[in-house]
């Protein structure tokens, strides 16, 4: 199952194919994706994860109503990207498989550039945007008018940005959870995960590797397909 990413908030709703689709085709894998109910950021509330559930319960039943008739599944996984990754990672959290709307246990999940440490990701924007007001000399003016002050704060924080290319290879192989570089889900998101983990005595069931690049969820074909190879193996 693959959990696409934030599509805004259009009434228009989409399916998004994995990237490695070709590849779990090949290999054998029966592969499925939600448009979600609806779009704009929802991930347990009865649409995501819920959704993407719903899918997994259904899709024996619409594979033969479609004329292709698929065993069933001996292992199921979930992967998605940033969204689509916190959808996969809550997914398979105890608390989901107790509360879930459509209940559906996933073997595992590859959540990558994935939102998992839930509010903290917010609270990073909001220490990051008051910094920067305050440093520009605007640190009084609501949020909610960041366009009347952004070239000013723009301005004041920065003269030019990099056009250096950027490193391509990857520092851990075994799978790809997030990018160091990534600011817009920051890799220590994922270092909060690992001590929420650790907390609650589950840290054997977490995996998690970094791959350089400055971009958000924008991995190589080939290192999802050799994440999910990793994990499924």
């Amino acid at each position: 199952m693959f959990a696409h990413r934030y599509a805004g908030t259009s009434p228009t709703l989409s399916v998004t194919p994995p990237g490695i689709r070709r590849h779990l085709v090949h290999s054998g894998y029966a592969c499925a994706a939600s448009s979600y109910g609806a779009n704009y950021y929802h991930v347990r509330a009865g649409v995501g994860v819920a959704n993407t559930n719903a899918l997994s319960l259904a899709l024996n039943a619409v594979a033969a109503q479609n004329g292709r008739p698929l065993a069933a599944p001996v292992r199921t996984y979930i992967t998605g990207r940033s969204m689509g990754g916190h959808i996969a990672a809550a997914a398979v959290e105890a608390e989901t498989l107790a509360t879930a709307v459509n209940k559906y246990h996933y073997h595992a999940a590859l959540p990558m550039c994935g939102v998992m440490a839930d509010v903290e990701v917010f609270n990073r924007f909001v220490g990051l945007q008051a910094a920067a007001q305050a440093l520009a000399g605007v640190p009084d003016q609501p949020f909610g008018s960041w366009t009347n002050v952004q070239a000013q704060v723009s301005s004041s924080l920065f003269t030019s940005f990099s056009t250096a290319a950027l490193p391509t290879t990857p520092i851990i192989t075994t799978a790809k959870g997030a990018q160091l570089g990534d600011l817009y889900v920051p890799f220590a998101m994922q270092q909060i995960c690992a001590r929420r983990a650790a907390t609650n005595g589950s840290s054997a069931l977490l995996v998690q590797c970094a791959q350089c690049g400055a971009a958000h969820a924008n991995f190589t074909v080939a290192g999802q397909v050799e994440s999910f190879e990793a994990l499924a193996s």
